[in-house]
């Protein structure tokens, strides 16, 4: 039971939890102490909380996955993992989740409970509306990224945080779009679309998050915090990021699942390691 319970809170998806860390790097906060200690308890509230949103969705979409060539393996779809063993720990993890972030800040508190709502309402009616559907899954890396902000107290830029939220809906996008070109798809929610709406929305998103990236690097803020030009050096990464994505998602075929992405294709993983890594150095070195 342990190993289909721990392939059902979908370990691969947890690198997603790391949008708390946001606030911290960018506020100068990698080095204290106490911040870091309370960014790493929200990254761990999300971990059980978020767990316990995919054994729920795995519940509600057991149907569904057994008719999808690679979904019907998963555990609760194969019968791995029973209904009510599933029920009780979503339901534990969902509330443990909840009392942690109510002892760890009221804000982390409120943005959890948020985030919870938000994905049952999705599980249960909103993953069939259009529009809706996009918007509730992005809204996960935003909340994520609030949570990281509110529990240290600093204010995360404007720019920044609608680059996060545009960023979100690139992905989200991709992700719809391989649904519904992978041969055999069931998923309800990926009829909703067509190819070619899901085309034009992921250009639109791309050209806006783009824009709004360059107006976060050149803001006044900005240059002010980290110096005059420093957070361009960011900007070849950001491109090639976004292109390669796009690449990997309209002539791959790839996309369904972005955390795969990101953990298998070597020169997008390698061009996430250095935008990080030339983001540490402006914000922390280039002082």
């Amino acid at each position: 039971m342990i190993l289909p319970l721990i392939k059902s809170m979908r370990p691969a998806q947890w690198i997603k939890n790391v949008f708390v860390f946001a606030g911290i790097v960018f506020a100068r906060r990698l080095t204290d102490g106490s911040s870091v200690l309370k960014v790493l308890a929200t990254f761990g509230i999300f971990v059980l909380v978020s767990s316990a949103v995919y054994i729920y969705n795995d519940i509600k979409d057991r149907e569904d996955d057994r008719a999808h060539p690679a979904k019907r393996l998963r555990p609760i779809a194969s019968g791995e993992l029973s209904l009510p063993f599933a029920y009780i720990f979503a339901t534990l993890f969902g509330t443990v989740g909840v009392c942690l972030s109510f002892l760890l800040d009221r804000g982390v508190a409120v943005v959890v409970l948020i985030y919870l709502l938000i994905n049952i309402l999705y599980s249960v009616y909103l993953r069939r509306v259009v529009i809706l559907d996009i918007l509730c899954v992005a809204s996960g890396f935003v909340l994520r990224t609030f949570a990281g902000t509110v529990v240290i107290d600093v204010e995360i830029s404007s720019w920044l945080l609608v680059s996060v939220t545009l960023l979100s809906l690139f992905i989200v996008l991709g992700k719809r779009r391989s649904e519904i070109v992978k041969q055999g798809i069931s998923r309800r929610t990926a009829s909703l679309y067509t190819a070619d709406f899901l085309d034009d929305a992921i250009l639109v998103i791309l050209s806006a998050t783009l824009v709004v990236y360059m107006l976060y690097v050149f803001s006044a803020r900005t240059e002010a915090q980290f110096g005059h030009m420093r957070m361009a050096a960011t900007i070849p990464f950001v491109l090639y990021g976004f292109f390669r994505y796009l690449f990997l998602v309209k002539r791959e075929g790839e996309g369904e699942s972005p955390e795969r992405l990101l953990l298998t294709d070597k020169p997008f993983l390698l061009n996430i390691l250095l935008w990080g890594l030339t983001v540490i150095v402006v914000v922390y070195l280039a002082q």
